[in-house]
């Protein structure tokens, strides 16, 4: 099908959008119906005058005229307000005449003129509602911060009394009074972990500015030796791809995740395991690095693969006193401040792998 051979002019003045034809020198050529029924006739007015109140032309950067007709682009879009408020979102082309004699010769521009001040005041309601969301989770990072910190001194000072009751006056105790001292020694030790990850969730993403190259074997040994005992204890052959890029991020902060993904698979080895094992290696997928770590323990059913990562989760199969159910946030939080994401493949009873991602650092 040819346009060129069809009389568009019912089309433009009914559809449901605004179109305006204007000419090099501003004044307006056709106006459509919607258009119409808003400003009024005013073909052969200025559309700077009609449209935004001016008595001049618009800035060169904002004016479709001077882009088109001066600097020859073949098309032109904007978003502004109009002089009642509206916002428009104006895109504008050039239309030619059919002679021979002005064949490439732009003789008008055609602009489709498209009322979004629906769409542009729920995009700022909704910038105002992401800078107070902003503002109010930075202000509980900070309360969080601050209550955690001063809760590490009184903290250290009970679990030193509670150890040297124990120690010193269980045999002054009947069974019942030592087993109330063990309870309260292990409730002060968990909040004691819980303040601890509370502290490390609340540092996450303070340190954008020590971003730097790091060896990603230095990163995997940091993590490794804060966590020689329990691998021991449990007697967890540890393999290590050896071919390991060099990543651009926070050291601290990717050792931090690092450890409570190893932490995770050490508590989900299961106590009857003959061959606890777990591995660290990397790929490289699209853009981003992928880390993964890796065990045989006892897996995790396919419905809790999203719930794992939300703050205070913890799963039933492993009672441990030690699990505060804040360390896979911590890596979630972390890893997405990378512009990375974090996800895990498991099956019960399959062992796990968590995969982590972070971008590939661009030369230039």
């Amino acid at each position: 099908m040819n346009l060129e051979n069809y009389d568009l002019s019912n089309v433009l003045l009914s559809i449901g959008d605004g179109v305006i034809a204007h000419n090099e020198r501003w004044e307006i050529e056709f106006l459509n119906q919607p258009l119409l029924d808003i400003y009024g006739d005013q073909v052969g007015k200025h559309c700077f005058e009609i449209f935004f109140d001016r008595d001049c032309p618009c800035e060169e950067g904002n004016c479709p005229i001077e882009q088109i007709f001066k600097k020859g682009k073949s098309s032109f879009q904007q978003v502004k307000k109009d002089k009642y408020g509206n916002w428009l979102e104006i895109t504008s082309v050039p239309a030619h005449p059919k002679t021979k004699e002005a064949e490439q010769k732009t003789s008008s521009i055609i602009s489709l003129v498209r009322n979004v001040t629906k769409r542009m005041n729920l995009e700022e309601e909704l910038r105002v509602r992401n800078m107070e969301l902003k503002l109010k989770n930075t202000e509980l990072e900070n309360f969080v911060y601050t209550v955690s910190h001063d809760l590490k001194s009184p903290l250290v000072s009970l679990q030193g009394l509670a150890g040297a009751l124990l120690e010193d006056y269980s045999d002054r105790l009947d069974e019942q009074g030592r087993e109330f001292l063990l309870d309260i020694k292990n409730s002060v030790n968990r909040l004691g972990l819980l303040v601890r990850d509370l502290l490390d969730l609340s540092r996450i993403g303070r340190g954008q500015n020590r971003r730097e190259d790091v060896p990603a074997k230095k990163i995997i040994q940091e993590a490794v030796d804060k966590l020689k005992l329990p691998l021991k204890e449990k007697g967890i052959q540890l393999i290590i791809d050896e071919d390991m890029p060099i990543i651009f991020c926070d050291k601290e902060m990717i050792v931090l995740a690092l450890v409570n993904l190893l932490n995770n698979a050490i508590k989900f080895m299961g106590e009857h395991n003959e061959h606890p094992r777990i591995a660290i290696g990397h790929t490289i997928k699209d853009d981003y690095h992928v880390f993964f770590v890796q065990d045989n323990g006892i897996g995790i059913e396919r419905k809790y693969h999203q719930k794992i990562f939300d703050i205070f989760q913890t799963l039933n199969e492993v009672k441990d006193p030690n699990s505060t159910g804040v360390g896979l946030t911590i890596v979630k939080r972390i890893i997405e401040g990378h512009k990375g994401r974090v996800w895990v493949e498991s099956e019960k009873g399959q062992g796990s792998t968590f995969y982590f991602s972070i971008p590939i650092k661009k030369l230039g």
